[in-house]
């Protein structure tokens, strides 16, 4: 009898270890439901210092569309496009806000096999700033003015392009640097007829000159014969070819983020504030009306808000070699994608 109980024990223990085994097989070939879902942690870097221009992607932190789309994610400022798409080569960021321009440089300069896979600024920003009655009004009226700008800025490197763009010598205008952060100052001060800076600071300038009495204005080179593509969110060929289903369901937020920014403005701002609040609410609710006009091209309205096309690409490198000595050969389509894009 006894030896009849420990054969029964044994087979007990037996079919037991062999259970206990099968689990173990079958939790090595696949992963349990919550490591399955566990969210993909991302580091997305922008492109400066964070303004109400970055509304966008902070409405879809706190909206929870990077979390509906199991994604971690967490948003640096910037220090310049230069320097994010650098943080991009050397994985130190995921996806970046960075200028097209930068990443045509670096692709050919350096080699950094990276793609715009959302384009954000659809029409560039930079822009000419004057005050009402200096007599300027459109591009021609800039022959005989003194216009300041930032040396090294793009906008001030692209100017005299913009100048040649629309039948102007640039030795006609007087050119003068100044430091980005007087820039305001002297324009307000009248101590130059006109400045260059990117459509967004026309909102505190607006604020500032209203205290003095001044009303600033600006053009933008994009609605004079000078047109290409900015600023878009841009990650590496690796990421693209070995995560796709992550770079869809990022941009997938990104583009509810920006939805949602111009069709709620106003708790947009108010969430901006919340987390960034350094943000004065109104200045925010004046830049995301200038980044309106940058976003929603009519090539965006009739495509969708992130599109790109070959040609546009095409003609933001022959800016670049015309005006910025950009000598290196380059295929467009090593620039972008729009797989990613949300069908219209």
């Amino acid at each position: 009898m006894l030896s009849n109980q420990k054969r029964f024990i044994s087979v007990v223990i037996s079919i037991i270890l062999m259970v206990v085994f099968v689990l173990s097989a079958s939790g090595c070939a696949q992963k349990t439901p919550v490591e399955s879902n566990k969210p993909d942690r991302v580091i997305f870097a922008l492109d400066w210092v964070i303004f109400g221009r970055h509304t966008p992607y902070f409405v879809a932190l706190d909206k929870g569309y990077f979390t509906d789309n199991n994604i971690d994610v967490t948003i640096l400022r910037g220090y310049g496009s230069v320097d994010s798409i650098k943080r991009l080569a050397s994985g130190k960021a995921d996806f970046v806000l960075a200028d097209m321009g930068g990443l045509v440089l670096a692709r050919a300069n350096e080699n950094v096999k990276a793609k715009t896979v959302f384009m954000a600024y659809g029409k560039n920003g930079h822009a000419v700033f004057f005050l009402e009655g200096s007599g300027i009004e459109t591009p021609q009226d800039l022959v005989g003015k003194t216009i300041a700008g930032a040396p090294g800025a793009t906008v001030t490197a692209l100017f005299p392009g913009f100048l040649r763009a629309n039948n102007i010598d640039p030795a006609d205008v007087n050119i003068i640097n100044t430091d980005a952060a007087s820039l305001n100052a002297l324009l307000l001060s009248k101590g130059a007829d006109g400045m260059l800076d990117f459509n967004f600071n026309q909102v505190q300038l607006e604020k500032t000159g209203k205290e003095q009495g001044l009303v600033p204005n600006n053009f933008m080179y994009a609605d004079y014969n000078f047109a290409f593509y900015a600023n878009g969110i841009i990650t590496t060929d690796d990421m693209i070819a070995n995560d796709p289903d992550l770079v869809t369901r990022f941009v997938d937020a990104i583009y509810k983020g920006f939805t949602y920014t111009f069709e709620n403005p106003d708790e947009s701002c108010t969430i901006m504030n919340k987390y960034n609040p350094d943000i004065d609410v109104d200045v925010c609710k004046g830049e995301v009306v200038e980044l309106k006009k940058l976003v929603v091209t009519p090539e965006a309205e009739e495509k969708g808000i992130g599109f790109m096309s070959l040609e546009k690409v095409q003609k933001t490198i022959d800016i670049l070699r015309e005006f910025m000595g950009f000598t290196g050969e380059i295929n467009p389509t090593d620039l972008f994608t729009i797989e990613f894009l949300p069908k219209k």
